[in-house]
């Protein structure tokens, strides 16, 4: 591995049936100086006599096998295994386009302090959907005050540094890209970047993770991010916020009372926000039409 070669990521778990796809996908890079390391999470399926099959094959992958530990362990295991200055992170079952590592190292490599840079995402399989993302750091920090990932983590490249200092926190398992975002765009460490093109694609499983845990998620995504309103939105009262996360979450309002509260905490967000973030104002009233019908 040289100096400059990427690091991509990979936490395998019962990933048989997609895992050749993922890695050829990573063979047909145009950027051809890569190393995968991947770690297999005590699958109960052939995944790891896949991931064999294909280190014979090919050098560049590297395995490691253990008994199952969980996904957010296997992260940072892997983080804490790199040694490259530059990393990626995928999925065993989703799908690099081949100019993947090289459009986002090129986007990495503009940015004026470490960071990381994402990509449009296409969703495939038990659900078709394209995800686009802002492409400028300072739109990407003021999506996170809308309560969701304002990235997809699984196509970060990044600044290994970026993960190192914002490991995953295993009491918020099912939850930790929320968590990861919520901290990482609060550190003006690093700079944050999305190419505009796709150039990750998603499988969606009728039957995933996230699916199963659905209502485990959204409760505690609620909980998590009133969490840091209370820390970054100090001037918010305990009404305010809890009317403020019914809007970013879709919930109706249950009175006229409330759409006071929640005006009232748009005017403490905006006075509280909108020097940072120049679009924050238009993003707040775009979203408010969209929620009263």
């Amino acid at each position: 591995m040289s100096i400059q070669a990427i690091q991509i990521l990979m936490p395998v778990y019962n990933a048989e049936k997609y895992i050749d796809e993922a890695i050829a996908s990573l063979q047909a890079q145009t950027y051809a100086d890569w190393e995968l390391l991947a770690i297999d999470d005590g699958s109960t399926d052939q995944s790891l006599d896949k991931l064999r099959e294909w280190q014979v094959k090919d050098n560049r992958i590297c395995i490691r096998t253990r008994q199952n530990q969980g996904l957010v362990a296997t992260l940072n295991e892997l983080t804490e295994w790199s040694t490259s200055p530059i990393i990626a992170r995928m999925d065993a079952d989703d799908i690099s386009h081949p100019e993947r590592l090289e459009k986002q190292l090129a986007a990495l490599e503009r940015l004026d302090r470490p960071g990381v840079v994402a990509s449009w995402v296409s969703l495939f399989g038990a659900k078709q959907a394209n995800w686009h993302y802002r492409e400028l750091d300072s739109d990407i920090r003021m999506l996170m005050l809308f309560g969701r990932a304002p990235q997809a983590i699984a196509s970060l490249l990044a600044d290994r540094l970026v993960f190192e200092k914002h490991s995953f926190i295993p009491s918020h398992t099912h939850l930790e890209e929320l968590d990861f975002f919520l901290r990482l765009t609060q550190d003006p460490t690093f700079s944050l970047y999305s190419v505009q093109q796709f150039l990750y694609c998603y499988r969606q499983h009728a039957n995933s993770i996230c699916y199963q845990h659905a209502n485990y998620r959204i409760a505690h995504y609620k909980k998590r991010f009133a969490v840091f309103l209370r820390q970054h939105a100090k001037e918010l009262t305990e009404a305010q916020i809890q009317a403020y996360m019914a809007f970013v979450y879709d919930e109706p309002m249950q009175s006229a009372s409330d759409k006071t509260i929640l005006e009232e905490a748009f005017k403490v967000m905006l006075q509280r926000y909108s020097e940072q973030y120049p679009n924050f104002e238009t993003e707040l009233m775009r979203r408010w039409e969209r929620y009263e019908k």
